[in-house]
């Protein structure tokens, strides 16, 4: 099990190769506080076309999962965050192998016909209470004092913790090679050292461009907590320099608070009358906001908006009880390579809390 550590952007490399610079020469090694921007070098990002583009970066659909669909942001990040440290099959032997650790009594290949986030979400329900608070105890370098006292009381489950999300990841030692954690403006003491960042930093563009950037383009993946919704998780997949670009498993983000088109959605759903569907109007009220979202996924925007006229035309021609003939379904991918200022970063907190980690070895270039 690696242990927890946190480090400036330059500094964050896979554990192996960390340790072989270590032996190379100490001088490279100390640690930086991550809220000091100012010990943060620029070079990795100048040398970059962007801050910190990962390549075809895994997208999951949680509105597919055949566990807790609407609440599975969560594990379909993480299973995101594997597929691109690793792929899909790789990613699901590993979580297999847990599951059998943990006491599992279904064969691998019975396991293998079942989505990765639904696995993940297997090893969950695997650990009880009892389980996790035995785990904080003998890992207090990963569970802060009082971590499992608090976490125990909230109403969320653990798959939706930060710190036991990370410890489900770090259990993959094939795929996941070290990690970062970084909270919403509290001090965070590990290894003798603090950690602490306000808000207003976490969520800033410096704080993108010179940490999580750089992470990203050293081959690690990050998770970002938001207030998208009352709760919501995403990937981060890239940084730019007028915002940030994340894959979110549940759709596309409208505008407002917990306004999405949803994946897979129905366009039609019974309505009467011959007045727009309600995912018409969705779409033409936020259709701006839509375009702004989609910018770097227009084969997903082409298909909204050629998907709605052909609604429309419909309707024109052979009035509305015709739309649910269409029967037509949203694209699953619409929360791909979704765009947010930094106006919006700030407004719905994309990054409150985040989780970084990266890989085994070295990416290859």
């Amino acid at each position: 099990m690696s242990s927890l550590t946190y480090r400036s952007a330059q500094e964050w490399k896979p554990a192996q190769a960390r340790a072989q610079d270590q032996s190379v020469d100490q001088d490279h090694t100390q640690q930086s506080t991550l809220g000091n921007a100012a010990m943060v070098q620029q070079t990795s990002i100048e040398d970059q076309a962007s801050h910190g583009e990962v390549e075809d970066p895994a997208y999951l659909d949680q509105r597919d999962n055949e566990l807790n669909a609407e609440a599975a942001c969560n594990v379909t990040t993480m299973a995101m965050m594997l597929e691109s440290l690793s792929d899909a099959d790789t990613a699901k032997s590993a979580v297999i192998a847990r599951l059998h650790e943990l006491g599992e009594t279904r064969d691998a290949a019975t396991l293998q016909q079942m989505q990765l986030e639904d696995l993940l979400m297997t090893r969950f329900n695997k650990w009880s209470d009892s389980d996790w608070e035995t785990c904080a105890r003998a890992h207090p370098e990963h569970f802060h004092p009082g971590w499992y006292a608090s976490a125990s009381a909230r109403s969320r489950d653990y798959y939706q913790i930060m710190e036991s999300m990370t410890w489900a990841l770090l259990e993959l030692e094939d795929i996941v090679g070290d990690s970062q954690m970084l909270t919403n403006g509290g001090a965070v003491v590990m290894d003798g050292a603090d950690y602490s960042l306000t808000l207003d930093e976490m969520l800033s563009a410096e704080h993108y461009q010179t940490v999580l950037g750089p992470g990203l383009a050293a081959g690690a993946t990050v998770a970002l907590g938001t207030d998208l919704t009352s709760g919501h998780i995403v990937m981060l997949a890239a940084v730019e320099d007028d915002g940030i670009l994340v894959n979110d498993p549940y759709g596309l983000h409208r505008g407002r608070k917990s306004s999405y088109l949803s994946n897979g959605d129905a366009v039609y759903k019974g309505e009467k009358g011959d007045e727009e569907t309600a995912l018409e109007k969705q779409f033409t009220s936020e259709r701006d906001n839509c375009r702004k979202r989609l910018r770097e996924n227009n084969t997903a925007w082409l298909t909204l908006s050629m998907m709605f006229a052909s609604v429309e035309m419909a309707r024109l021609t052979s009035g509305a009880e015709a739309i649910g003939d269409l029967e037509l379904t949203l694209p699953s991918n619409l929360g791909e390579q979704v765009f947010f200022s930094w106006e919006d970063v700030k407004n719905f907190k994309i990054g409150r809390w985040s989780i970084g980690v990266g890989p085994t070895q070295e990416p290859t270039a």
